[in-house]
């Protein structure tokens, strides 16, 4: 069954609620949603998506080249240019397609559409409705010269013929009227149809196919000993039509049918309240738990309840202090004890034995079930090896679905250790890495990882200068350490001062008060020098920046990259950092510094340069996918809807991320 919609942003939620009206009145039908539009987003178009049955819905982004029809009479309040979207959509839809229903965002389906949409055009144009009664008629016949037996129809639903329409020339015609009658237009499009179309529309019942709170009330006044009232709606009427101002979703509204439209917001509503999502990660390091939150966070918008817990917290809260502290040593000092436990770890996974790292997680298998079932999820999604081991334990046992995502660009030790439903990879070029450590391939879904929308989002540099009180002429490199503030800042810092001219650095200090102290301290009057504290609004100082020099964090490379940002890598924690670094600087996204000589030179000559600067955000557009979480979150959504039939032993649904 095909249908056609039109409209702009601000219609988006309606539409959304439309096209669910329609699945959950007409379950077993397939569809294809034809969407006539300006400029709505990529994104947009899949929040237009949310909620749907992707295996009988597909939607479908028509593009209306707007400069075409700009000439047509609009008016912000009362018709805005997509009215007459429909009017030319013969233009635009494919060949193949014979007919089509074009519903207005503002209907709801309550019924089955065969009746409507399978009957009989009998050579006729259109199917439609009309509202208006023979006073009203012989208004128009005045205003438009329409012949006294040609309807004037609602345009809010309509059973196009395209197969006939396709056979006129009616567009000359359309514009003589347009220019001789733009005085008179009250409703353009309506005007349109039933004065170039009347003597070919076939008129069906308003009650049944176009009810509004209006042609109801006349009707009821009307006809006293014949009233209708909500039973007969719910059991006669296919589509309500909240035509006019007075809308259900708006303030003040007064009708009878607004009860249909709450009842279905208030149940899907409760269906999204069912799709509860539980981050799980571990604050060992700041880029697990950021990338559960950037998932949470598009979740969230999606409408699907999403809740972060770190994995140690639900275990033991001493411990989880004590290992995230434990883990904050290791990388001082250069990340020698880091370096060697990532060795050895390495060294172990060859021998082919349980790791003690599985079986220390292991051991939390019950607790953490427990708590799963208790709230009821019944989906997981991680981002820390940890969780994922228990997770996998709890797997072998009880039925559980979960999904891990990997922070950084390498297969980390014990990853092989684990059994998620989806395993999300940072890089396509990465599969053959994650197989060979012991990855099965199906299991692998190579998306990105995923960051936070502050790091997708345009920005107006000038502007966002102006908001953090910055010269809007100097030039700016960011340091980043990471959120915990690694590396010797301090040093690098000095040098930069010394061996570089008409650059003004930020240093951000992440999570590290001591560093955050010393800084301060040090360059208290120093005006090329900005200590920065941990701060939520990283993304602002990132797109100012003309080059940002970063430890090579997973999580904040891939912040930048996202950003598509010059960036230098400089002290990695040694290990997994490393393995960040290079492959960056293979594919040409990063340049990787080895010593503090190479970030100086690095840094000037990539301050001038900006054919290099250009190449670097090149690639980084190549490789770094920005849609990352919704993809995620995609996948998330379809697990969910799919678990309403399949988890017969879950009675509820919710997600652990």
């Amino acid at each position: 069954m095909n249908i056609l919609v039109a409209v702009n942003n601000t219609y988006i939620k309606q539409l959304n609620i439309l096209l669910n009206s329609i699945q959950k009145s007409n379950i077993d039908e397939k569809f294809d949603i034809y969407v006539l539009n300006g400029n709505l987003t990529k994104k947009q178009i899949k929040e237009i998506n949310r909620g749907l049955n992707l295996e009988n819905f597909c939607v479908h982004d028509i593009k209306i080249d707007e400069e075409k029809i700009s000439d047509l009479p609009v008016h912000e309040a009362r018709y805005p240019l997509e009215i007459y979207f429909r009017i030319f959509a013969v233009k635009y839809l494919p060949q193949n397609i014979d007919r089509i229903l074009y519903l207005d965002a503002d209907t709801l389906v309550i019924n089955k559409l065969n009746e409507l949409y399978d009957m009989d055009f009998e050579e006729n144009y259109f199917i439609a409705t009309t509202h208006v009664k023979k006073i009203l008629h012989k208004f128009n016949e005045i205003r438009l010269g329409i012949d006294r037996n040609e309807p004037y129809i609602n345009t809010g639903v309509l059973l196009m013929n395209l197969k006939e329409l396709r056979k006129t020339k009616t567009d000359e015609k359309i514009k003589e009227f347009l220019k001789k009658n733009e005085k008179k237009l009250i409703l353009p499009d309506q005007d349109i149809i039933s004065v170039v179309y009347g003597n070919k529309i076939k008129i069906v019942s308003d009650l049944k196919y176009n009810l509004g709170d209006r042609n109801l009330n006349y009707y009821n006044l009307n006809n006293p000993k014949s009233k209708i009232g909500i039973k007969w709606i719910r059991k006669n009427t296919v589509i309500i039509h909240y035509f006019s101002r007075n809308k259900p979703w708006h303030k003040g509204y007064v009708g009878r049918l607004g009860c249909f439209y709450n009842k279905f917001v208030e149940e899907m509503e409760a269906q999204n309240k069912h799709k509860k999502v539980l981050i799980l990660s571990c604050g060992t390091g700041g880029g697990h738990n950021t990338a559960a939150r950037a998932v949470q966070e598009e979740l969230l918008s999606r409408n699907v309840k999403a809740d972060f817990k770190e994995y140690l917290e639900i275990i033991n809260p001493k411990l989880k202090d004590g290992i995230n502290g434990l883990y904050i040593k290791s990388t001082n000092k250069d990340g020698k004890v880091f370096k060697t436990a990532y060795s050895l770890g390495k060294m172990y996974e060859k021998t082919k034995l349980i790791s003690p790292v599985y079986l220390l997680n292991s051991l939390n298998k019950e607790k953490l079930y427990k708590y799963i079932k208790e709230n009821k999820y019944n989906f997981v999604i991680t981002t820390h090896l940890f969780a994922a081991q228990a997770l996998t334990a709890i797997k072998k046992e009880h039925h559980i679905h979960f999904m891990q995502i990997a922070t950084d660009y390498v297969s980390i030790p014990f990853w092989k250790e684990t059994n998620p439903d989806y395993f999300i990879i940072p890089s396509k070029e990465l599969e053959e890495d994650f197989i060979k450590k012991g990855m099965k391939k199906q299991k692998l879904i190579p998306l990105g990882i995923p960051v936070m929308k502050q790091f997708r989002k345009k920005y107006n540099e000038q502007e966002i200068k102006k908001e953090l009180k910055l010269d809007i002429n100097k030039k700016y490199v960011l340091i980043l350490n990471g959120s915990m503030g690694f590396g010797n800042v301090k040093e690098v810092a000095e040098k930069l001062l010394e061996n570089t001219e008409n650059i003004t650095f930020i240093i951000s200090c992440g999570n590290n008060k001591e560093l955050l102290n010393t800084l301060n301290a040090e360059y208290k009057n120093n005006e090329r020098i900005l200590v920065l504290p941990f701060t939520n609004e990283l993304g602002k100082y990132m797109a100012i920046s003309n080059i940002i020099l970063t430890k090579p964090g997973g999580l904040t490379t891939t912040e930048i990259a996202t950003m598509r940002k010059p960036l230098v890598h400089i002290m990695p924690i040694p290990g997994c950092e490393n393995y960040n670094a290079n492959y960056f600087s293979e594919k040409q996204m990063s340049i990787k510094c080895d010593n503090i000589e190479q970030v100086i030179n690095t840094t000037n000559e990539l301050m001038e340069n900006k054919m290099l600067q250009d190449s670097l955000i090149q690639n980084q557009k190549k490789y770094i996918d920005k849609n990352t979480c919704e993809r995620i979150s995609e996948i998330v959504i379809k697990e969910l809807d799919r678990g309403n039939k399949q988890w017969k032993n879950i009675s509820q649904k919710k997600v652990i991320i």
